[in-house]
């Protein structure tokens, strides 16, 4: 059973890099190696929101509507306090 679950987040973690080299190349028409901080925060950024969105059921509607209440410094601090790690 565990290594069903290790493929299934292999699989996981290789389809998010996907989605984020996708973002960098079509959604802001860069070259991986010419990327800033900023940039790449946006391409993981985009990555994401593409897998939340569905699962919290929002509408196109209510995330263009969020969009344009939410600052990038209020995404930025909300996203500083969350934390990654191996123990999750």
């Amino acid at each position: 059973m565990a290594d069903n679950n290790s493929h299934h987040e292999d699989a996981s973690v290789a389809a998010l890099q996907a989605a984020i080299r996708h973002h960098v190349r079509y959604s802001l028409g860069k070259e991986w190696q010419h990327l800033s901080g900023p940039e790449l925060f946006r391409a993981v950024a985009l990555a994401v929101r593409e897998r939340l969105v569905p699962l919290a059921g929002i509408t196109p509607r209510v995330l263009s509507a969020a969009r344009s209440q939410i600052s990038p410094s209020v995404l930025f601090s909300c996203m500083s306090t969350v934390s990654v790690s191996d123990d999750d």
